[in-house]
């Protein structure tokens, strides 16, 4: 189980269960407020800044937002007006890059489903402006607007988000920013996006609460009423009632725990936790009350006395209030004494306080709240860790996701590792490496070759290591000195290597000295004989790339029949690496003509036995031959040897048959014919 990596789907469920909370109070009516005849119109500012490529539980925080809005426009109102605008998305470092990708309409789900799948974060997190430039292009000051921001940190921008909400407040008719956090934990990054939506009327959720969101804002999920007409005045509301809490004595602090009510004013109200002694008004963690009871609320990390009480949204006035206790869990973590550095190892624990809790792996002495590789506890246990790959000192540490406390620590002992590597002497240039090794730190790790003298960390070809030994690499096509190394995936450290020479590849051809034009020529070869290796036959001096005029694959055999050119002159056969095109053998062939002639009647009767006289090389198997006019040139009806005539030509039997035949001198030694001549049978 990887580090920093849980179940796929929950960070999506919890993402789209906060987005889908937001949006719903977006297409509710805002309380407390004027409304215009129209619903409010609301757009959806999505963070494509660079750190949106950073891992949260399920993937790249990009991967889940886009599955998140794709899910959400899958289950929204088709008459619910919706726009889109990003930033960070086209330059890097540049604060105005902000831009609206749909505007606010009906109809465009497909269209702003498209535009968040082509985003590619990579600059800024201009937030203010962002906010300022949605509103504005909402007519924010004319007309009711809502704001749905996506970010996963704070303004980097020099803007104020808090200020930017007050002006918008103050200047909109009905306007409301609601704020998601993609994975904000730092308590000053929370407050900053917590400030935005407050001072605008909106909500402020972490994904890590998202959770807990999506049935708490069931209940505001449908479209604003139409405004009614006027009504008389009406009687004044009743004082709010006393609301008793039940609370447990103690919980344990970064825990969830239970909450009780004996009545619910609004379900946009309040259960926060707040040190004792809080001033009134002030929130801590909270939670809105919705239909839920009891209902789950978040203990702060710091062990203390806390109250627990239920804040009116209108005014921030408290009806109702329950001391508890939090205490410090003290939670025993059982590690090995030592584990190979690289390599994963299993923590068992002794209690759970929330599954999304850290379990992490620091070098000793690091400052409290820092991660190193880390898990998620969930219900796993034991759980395995991910060991750096550095030897030394660390301490694991059980990590409260609120507040990021220590709760739990055990120290370990990451010893270096060492793997043999045992390799042959040397390894023809492209050719199989067999590479055998003494241990395996994980199945992830590389084995690799490089250039001697390669900078640590760099790959060459490689192979993950698996449970395969020997493992197979190929050697580079390039002759020279080179070393095997094992590569921790972790780190990408060397833990162990072994020097191999890649020779050049050698190989030998055969063939005629000379062959006749057109006559079969016979070659055979030894050598690597891979499956793209090739040999070919090309005029002499050509170039390496040039176009063969014969060819044969080298590893279907060691020999092979091409036919001659029918151009005489200087040839060469070579044989071609199919990797890299070199040429590592060849041998040169002369294809030389030879000339003949025929002299013979014009015709004949049937059956009758003529004089051929001829001119030619006379070579022993040379036959004069009489063929059918459609017969292949080497096949026949009759011939004699040309070595029969005793000075006034060869004796030449004819067919019975009258027709139209061919007389034929044929080098039957290099399979060609020299000469021809018609002759009619009648």
């Amino acid at each position: 189980m990887s580090p920093r990596r849980a179940c796929p789907g929950r960070a999506a469920r919890a993402a789209l269960a906060a987005l889908t909370a937001a949006l719903a109070l977006a297409a509710a009516p805002a309380p407390a407020r004027a409304q215009s005849d129209d619903a409010a119109r609301t757009v959806l500012v999505l963070d494509a800044s660079g750190s949106m490529w950073q891992q949260i539980a399920g993937g790249h925080k990009i991967t889940v937002a886009r599955q998140v809005v794709g899910d959400l426009l899958d289950s929204m109102p088709a008459d619910q007006t919706l726009g889109l605008w990003a930033y960070g998305h086209t330059r890097k470092g540049d604060c105005g890059d902000i831009e609206e990708l749909v505007p606010a309409g009906t109809g465009n789900r497909d269209a702003i489903r498209a535009a968040v799948e082509g985003l590619n974060p990579k600059g800024k997190t201009p937030l203010s402006d962002a906010v300022r430039r949605a509103a504005e292009a909402l007519r924010y000051e004319e007309n009711p607007a809502t704001v749905v921001l996506i970010s996963d940190g704070r303004e980097t921008c020099d803007r104020d988000p808090c200020a930017v909400a007050d002006d918008l407040e103050a200047a909109g008719i009905a306007f409301t920013a609601h704020v998601v956090g993609f994975d904000v934990n730092a308590p000053e990054d929370q407050a900053q996006l917590r400030c935005l939506a407050e001072n605008t009327g909106g909500t402020f959720r972490t994904a890590a609460d998202a959770a807990s969101l999506k049935d708490a804002l069931v209940a505001v999920t449908a479209a604003p009423a139409p405004t009614p007409e006027p009504e008389p005045e009406p009687e004044p509301e009743p004082a709010p009632p006393e609301i008793t809490l039940t609370v447990p004595e103690t919980a344990t602090a970064g825990s969830r725990f239970m909450v009780e009510r004996s009545a619910t004013v609004k379900g946009s109200d309040y259960l926060t936790i707040v040190p004792m002694g809080t001033p009134e008004g002030e929130l801590g963690n909270y939670s809105r009350v919705r239909d839920d009871n009891p209902l789950d609320l978040q203990a702060p990390a710091e062990p203390g006395l806390y109250e627990v009480r239920y804040v009116l949204e209108e005014g921030r006035r408290t009806l109702g209030r329950a001391p508890i206790e939090l205490t410090g869990a003290e939670i025993t973590l059982t590690v090995p004494e030592t584990a190979t550095a690289g390599s994963r190892f299993m923590v068992e624990r002794s209690a759970t306080v929330k599954g999304s809790d850290y379990l992490t792996i620091v070098p000793m002495g690091t400052r409290e709240g820092e991660l190193g590789n880390y898990s998620r506890v969930r219900d796993d246990n034991p759980l395995d860790l991910q060991a750096p790959a550095e030897p030394g000192l660390y301490e694991v540490r059980y990590v409260l996701e609120e507040g990021r406390r220590t709760l739990g620590r055990a120290p370990i002992e990451l010893t270096g590792a060492e793997v043999t590597l045992t390799v042959p002497e040397t390894v023809p240039a492209g050719g199989p490496l067999d590479v055998r090794r003494s241990a395996t730190v994980k199945g992830s790790d590389y084995l690799t070759i490089v250039p001697m003298g390669t900078a640590e960390g760099e790959l060459g070809p490689y192979a993950r290591v698996r449970d395969d030994d020997p493992q197979r690499l190929t050697a580079p096509n390039d002759p020279g000195l080179y070393e095997v190394r094992y590569v921790l995936e972790e780190g990408r450290i060397t833990a162990g290597r072994a020097p191999v020479e890649v020779v050049p590849v050698s190989a030998t051809l055969t063939a005629p000295a000379e062959v006749v034009t057109g006559a079969a020529l016979d070659l055979s070869w030894e050598g690597p004989n891979r499956r793209k290796d090739r040999i070919e036959l090309v005029p002499a001096g050509a170039p390496p790339d040039a176009e063969p005029l014969a060819q044969t694959r080298a590893d279907r055999g060691d020999s092979a029949r091409f036919t001659a050119p029918d151009a005489e002159g200087a040839y060469t056969l070579r044989y071609r690496l199919g990797e890299t095109g070199a040429i590592v053998a060849s041998v040169d062939v002369a294809v030389k003509a030879v000339a003949a002639s025929l002299t013979a009647p014009e015709t004949a009767a049937p059956g009758a036995t003529v004089r051929v006289r001829w001119t030619g090389p006379g070579g022993a198997r040379d036959r004069i031959a009489v063929a059918a006019a459609d017969q292949g040139p080497f096949q026949w009806l009759a011939a004699v040897g040309v070595r029969t005539d005793e000075g006034d030509g060869v004796a030449l039997a004819l067919p019975n048959d009258a027709g139209q035949y061919e007389v034929r001198y044929v080098d039957v030694a290099n399979g060609v014919v020299l000469a021809t001549r018609p002759i009619t049978v009648q």
